[in-house]
């Protein structure tokens, strides 16, 4: 028997709240009054949470994305329903303290997920990222997957995977710049056949379910599949027990590798094998010390079988059933080898010219058949060229890409110049005619001047091929001005 991780279902348009620990508080749609939330509770528009000074606790959407909620937060939840085509809109108003989201792929047409606070309005469309707002109302965007919209004041900035941005109250958004990296970091790493999921002290869990449902609640923490093997990430782990479930899928030998590192330094590695039979599960606890901003050390117990309720608090989104506590599913229904536990990579390169707003530089992982919306801004001076690689539309700087196995792209841009055209009396120039012109770097134009009656040409002024013919081109790597001149015929 499989030991379900306090699954839960989420009802369509609605939303369950799940206690991860400590102590939280909601008031209903319907009431100016604060109460004591229950774990599990559905909540709709309307409805706001708080969480106590060393409270924990997630919203999961019925279309799965979800939002953690750190020790002294209050959000609202502003809306949420579906829209037509299978979309999604939800819209949060994040008053205070700090979220984590996850925000699954949005390929319908309308969907959307925003949080508002008091100084900017985040738009995403898939990612991982964290909204901090502080006492003087200031926020602070750091993305670690995807791309998020920030906008303030009608100013609007694209804050991509690996950058943050942070606006003042009042002030328009600042151009993102790269997140300072951890100082401390855990690596695990899990062979197959296990597949893992490790809970953090806060309760907050980050992995994979052999159905091959993802989670990922834990602040700053990622979760990818490389061939063969699964690799969690987790940015400034607090201090205290961590737990890793391993649920085996096939017999065999699974590796887990434990790492810690400090100060861009190693300074924690345990490599263990262990033998595994079909619908095993095994559980390893281990404890971070963390002194002074620095991780220290890291002690790790021996594997055992997991007994009992699973450390994972999730929830199972699953449109049109009331959220409920449910029992241990059958392994047969679940441990099945799935290959939605695998997943393909996705590399995605820019270059100089431009930016991409979805889903970001860098490197990606996705369940096989997943359609990713791909997005190239270019900067200003500069325009789209076109996408290298496997891509729906090359010349579109908005397309998609079919993950059927790992794929690579790259975003080009060129370089436009303007070219003012102009001419002095007696004449005018037919070709393009008289005005400013936008054009890629390296294009030839082709330039017609016609003398007026009782006016003949004369020249050119300009970088032109020909400045003494009527008829000749211009090639157009700078910005540049030509002007045709005529006289007067004797």
């Amino acid at each position: 028997m499989l030991t379900s991780p306090s699954p839960q279902s989420a009802l369509s348009s609605q939303c369950t709240l799940s206690i991860l620990s400590g102590d939280v508080e909601i008031q209903r749609a319907d009431s100016d009054i604060w109460e004591k939330a229950g774990d599990g509770i559905v909540l709709e528009a309307g409805s706001l949470v708080r969480t106590g000074t060393e409270s924990h606790a997630l919203l999961t959407f019925f279309e799965g994305s979800s939002i953690k909620l750190e020790p002294d937060t209050n959000i609202e939840i502003q809306q949420i329903k579906s829209v037509g085509g299978g979309g999604s809109e939800i819209i949060l108003k994040q008053w205070l303290g700090k979220t984590w989201s996850r925000v699954v792929k949005r390929v319908a047409p309308g969907s959307r997920y925003e949080i508002e606070t008091p100084s900017v309005h985040a738009l995403v469309r898939g990612t991982l990222f964290e909204t901090v707002v502080d006492e003087t109302e200031a926020t602070t965007i750091k993305t670690t997957e995807g791309a998020v919209s920030v906008t303030a004041l009608d100013e609007e900035v694209y804050v991509s995977a690996g950058q943050e941005v942070k606006v003042e109250l009042g002030v328009a958004p600042p151009q993102p710049h790269p997140i300072t990296p951890a100082e401390n970091e855990l690596v695990i790493t899990v062979t197959k056949p296990a597949v893992a999921s490790v809970c953090d002290p806060t309760g907050s869990s980050t992995g994979y379910l052999p159905s091959g449902m993802a989670f990922n609640q834990i602040s700053g923490s990622k979760s990818t599949s490389p061939a063969g093997s699964q690799v969690i990430t987790i940015a400034d782990p607090l201090a205290g027990e961590y737990k890793v479930v391993l649920r085996c899928v096939d017999d065999g030998t699974s590796q887990f590798v434990l790492k810690g590192m400090s100060g861009g330094a190693t300074i924690f590695t345990q490599t263990s094998e262990y033998e595994v039979t079909y619908g095993s599960e095994w559980l390893i606890k281990f404890n971070v010390e963390v002194k002074d901003g620095r991780l220290t050390g890291i002690t790790v117990n021996d594997i055992e079988p997991l007994v009992g309720q699973a450390p994972e608090n999730i929830v199972i989104v699953d449109a049109g059933k009331e959220p409920q506590k449910t029992a241990a599913t059958p392994a047969e229904s679940v441990l099945q080898p799935s290959p939605s536990t695998q997943t393909y990579t996705l590399k995605v390169n820019g270059s100089t010219g431009g930016t991409l707003a979805e889903p970001g530089a860098g490197t990606f992982s996705f369940e096989p058949g997943t359609v990713v919306s791909i997005v190239a801004r270019p900067d200003k001076g500069w325009e789209f060229d076109c996408w290298v690689g496997d891509v729906a539309d090359s010349l579109s700087p908005t397309t998609t890409v079919t993950m059927n196995k790992d794929r690579t792209v790259t975003a080009r841009f060129v370089r436009t110049c303007i070219l003012v055209v102009l001419s002095n009396v007696g004449g005018l120039v037919e070709e393009p005619g008289l005005g400013v012109y936008s054009y890629r770097a390296g294009t030839v134009v082709e330039l017609t001047a016609k003398a007026n009656a009782g006016w003949q040409f004369d020249r050119w002024t300009g970088n032109v091929a020909d400045p003494f013919s009527s008829t000749t081109t211009i090639t157009v790597n700078d910005s540049e001005v030509v002007t045709a001149s005529f006289v007067a015929v004797p």
